[in-house]
């Protein structure tokens, strides 16, 4: 036994974990997390114990558990214990066993964190480790992803990943320690337990030492991995001239710069076919302003590079229409209150002010429009589609796409854009910082009208590329 405890310091010293740090062990009550346990006892760690009870098995789960209880109240170990909702985990959107492992992980690094502890153990193993990079193999189309477990991830650690089940199982069993048997790791619902009991004794029988050789290709791709990063790191700054700007004709020419983008988005949560889809908007098939969006960003095609722009759950949808009306002094914002007599309202991107009336209203910078109080109600809304405005100074209407056009906003930029709507007609006097409308014309009465029956909007949100 000596030799594998002498392995199991060995592998925690490479994972950069001292002898005197605490350490939070995930114990189930299985063999490999038993054998653990007991070696870390020999090695005088300093441990606390996590067990999960996910109540999936009835009585069986709590035996699980308080044999998981028992072994630590007899070497005086600290156990904590998370109970879980079988029928909620199995309605979640990852399934039973995706929500399982997320609420266990985020769990035992709350542990982590009360009890000080530098480091999470897992007992994964060298089959475990196979079994991974078969999966990985069968989901991902990326090579670069085939690197199974690493000894350390983060706060996360693996110490017996070297270590293959049956000698954990003939260490257990010579050693006398008992240990607690899931029957649901026979159950074939589950992709990686047939790839466990059907899948690698096949190919085992096929070709004696397949499972060693996949660890042996798990490391060796891990090893590759972590040479390709300044590789990867280097051809995203030749193809970002600016940030969140990934060059067309970089794109195109640079293969590695496409592989660059596809870590990039791998790393935003996109799978390997959303980032091909957004890949392919680099070729010539695709009008300016198409895009892919996933979970919180999307990529949008502009004239000359790709936009990547993070969305605020807001975002993913149409901003609603804001009711703008007068009410003594001020503008009273529907949902909102009445805001100031001055001072920009992030909620609207406007400033406002009251008093009397400009010299020129025509002359107004596009910026700012001044609105007499007679116009009042308004609606400060998002542009749709079909929306057009008479510019002022024209006969004719223009649709507000092509005034975006015109002004050369960014298509990732435009669903940001917002128009004044005179309630009473549905008239729009004015895009936004960009245009204003013959309709915003005052006459001779509204430029005699009183002190004060003015309010001077400003659009305070700029519509550039870097914004």
């Amino acid at each position: 036994m000596n030799k594998w405890i002498q392995h199991l310091a060995q592998s925690l010293a490479e994972a950069g974990v001292g002898e005197q740090e605490r350490l939070v062990v995930a114990a189930s009550g299985g063999v490999d997390s038993t054998v653990l346990l007991h070696m870390l006892h020999a090695l005088g760690r300093n441990v606390i114990v996590g067990h999960v009870n996910h109540h999936a098995r009835g009585a069986a789960s709590d035996l699980d558990q308080q044999a998981v209880e028992a072994w630590c109240e007899e070497r005086n170990w600290t156990c904590e214990v998370l109970h879980l909702d079988p029928e909620a985990l199995a309605q979640g959107e990852q399934g039973f066993q995706g929500e399982a492992r997320k609420q266990r992980m985020a769990w035992l690094e709350t542990l982590r964190k009360s009890h000080g502890a530098s480091a999470i153990l897992t007992g994964h193993h060298a089959d475990d480790q196979a079994e991974t990079w078969l999966l990985q193999a069968m989901r991902s189309r990326t090579p670069w992803t085939l690197t199974g477990m690493s000894l350390r991830t983060g706060h996360w650690v693996r110490p017996l990943l070297s270590f293959q089940k049956r000698e954990l199982v003939a260490l257990a069993q010579t050693s006398c320690w008992p240990w607690r048997e899931d029957e649901s790791n026979t159950a074939d619902k589950y992709a990686r337990n047939r790839i466990r009991h059907e899948v690698l004794p096949l190919l085992e029988d096929i070709r004696p030492g397949t499972a060693a050789h996949l660890v042996q290709l798990s490391a060796r791709m891990q090893e590759l991995s972590l040479m390709m990063a300044p590789l990867l790191d280097e051809a995203a700054q030749r193809a970002q001239p600016k940030a969140n700007q990934w060059s067309l004709e970089v794109l195109r020419t640079d293969a590695w710069a496409r592989e660059a983008l596809r870590a990039f988005l791998r790393t935003s949560g996109w799978g390997q076919a959303l980032a091909d889809q957004a890949l392919d908007l680099a070729t010539d098939a695709h009008q300016v302003g198409a895009l892919v969006s996933h979970l919180g960003g999307r990529m949008v095609l502009e004239r000359d590079h790709l936009c990547w722009q993070v969305l605020s759950p807001q975002k993913e949808d149409t901003a609603p229409a804001l009711a703008l009306a007068w009410r003594g002094e001020g503008i009273e914002v529907e949902g909102l209150g009445t805001g100031p007599r001055s001072g920009p309202s992030q909620a609207l991107s406007l400033a406002w002010s009251v008093g009397a009336r400009p010299q020129d209203p025509g002359q107004t910078p596009l910026d700012a429009c001044w609105i007499p109080r007679s116009w009042f109600p308004l609606q400060w809304r998002t542009w749709r589609a079909g929306d057009r405005i008479q510019p002022l100074g024209m006969q004719g209407q223009s649709k507000i796409s092509d005034v975006l056009t015109q002004a050369k906003v960014p298509h990732h930029l435009r669903t940001e854009v917002r128009v004044l709507e005179r309630t009473s007609d549905q008239c729009i006097l004015w895009v936004g910082g960009l245009k204003l409308s013959e309709h915003a014309r005052l006459d001779t009465s509204e430029a005699t009208a009183e002190p004060g029956a003015w309010f001077h909007l400003e659009h305070v949100q700029p519509l550039t590329s870097d914004a």
